[in-house]
């Protein structure tokens, strides 16, 4: 039997076309398989919520600015209405996204700076993304995740409410708040809280478990005073490392009460069996032997680290907030 070949070029065509015909085609043409945030991106532009460049790309893994960010918001949640006058030292009002920020300024979620600049080319940060996006949704924190860095003290709140709500999640164990976010991550944040509400559209949505910062030996606490209690522990921790001028007025004796008050708490959370009225009420006899200067100094070293929401949570070591 005689084997025909086929010429080199034709197989070569062959070959191209096939491995044509076997790969998805996307909307942007630098969007890969293997990556999570495609789909994302893919069904976003399919809601016509997002654009690519001019180019035909979407530059996942570039930073998105200010003004960027804000063009998205207003898509996402269907803001539309403009502000009759917006005026920053840096926006002259005839650039591509100035109906945008209009429509931002009379929604309120974001602002611009003291100094008159709106700053709409800067690159917005991770934790200002949370800030600005919980400003919108308004959840509570629930839960306490740990994370290996720091999260800023005015976003905390913000970075957990979304972090517990899977809206925003840890790299590494990492949140990086102060890195820029990226483009598809914006957009698996946008397209999760969408797919959240469009989910809840026809449930009724439970309320909050009630209830204050008062703990009874045995209790199990809900997931507020959990956080709560996390939160307060934190911010004793900058106290005890005398981060604020408040805390460096505090005695090794006031320091002590406030360790004491740290300790009670991890252990309370860590053994809902632990005596922990017994320990609210030993640091308690102590506080009140204090002069009313001494318990001064303690309570503003302790309100300048912890926020004021959480400050609840000492009552039964001091008696009042």
């Amino acid at each position: 039997m005689k084997v025909t070949k086929k010429p080199a070029k034709q197989i070569i065509g062959l070959l191209l076309l096939i491995a044509v015909m076997s790969q998805t085609l996307y909307a942007f043409t630098d969007l890969e398989p293997s990556k999570e945030s495609t789909p994302y991106i893919e069904e976003l532009f399919n809601r016509g919520l997002i654009n690519g460049y001019t180019d035909g790309t979407f530059k996942p893994d570039k930073a998105i600015t200010r003004a960027e960010f804000l063009t998205l918001i207003n898509r996402t949640f269907g803001y539309d209405i403009e502000s009759e006058d917006v005026r920053f030292s840096d926006v002259k009002g005839n650039e591509w996204f100035i109906a945008q920020l209009r429509i931002t300024m009379k929604a309120g979620y974001i602002k611009g700076y003291p100094d008159g600049t709106f700053r709409p080319h800067q690159l917005i940060s991770r934790q200002e993304v949370a800030t600005v996006l919980n400003r919108i949704l308004g959840y509570t924190p629930k839960t306490y995740m740990t994370t290996k860095d720091i999260l800023a003290t005015w976003a905390r709140d913000d970075i957990q409410s979304l972090l517990a709500n899977e809206i925003m999640f840890l790299q590494d164990g990492y949140f990086r708040g102060d890195v820029p976010i990226t483009r598809e991550d914006t957009v698996i944040s946008l397209l999760t809280i969408l797919h959240q509400k469009e989910a809840l559209e026809e449930k009724e949505v439970p309320g909050l478990p009630g209830g204050g910062y008062t703990i009874i030996n045995g209790d199990i606490p809900t997931q507020e005073i959990r956080y709560a209690m996390q939160v307060t522990v934190l911010g004793l921790d900058e106290v005890l490392s005398g981060s604020t001028k408040y805390a460096q007025k505090l005695t090794a004796d006031h320091l002590q009460i406030v360790q004491d008050i740290q300790h009670a708490m991890t252990s309370y959370l860590a053994d809902y069996t632990y005596d922990y009225e017994g320990a609210a009420e030993a640091v308690n006899i102590r506080y009140k032997k204090l002069t009313s200067t001494e318990q001064n100094n303690i309570k503003n070293a302790i309100s300048a680290s912890v926020p004021y929401t959480y400050l609840d949570t000492l009552k039964q070591f001091f008696g009042t907030k």
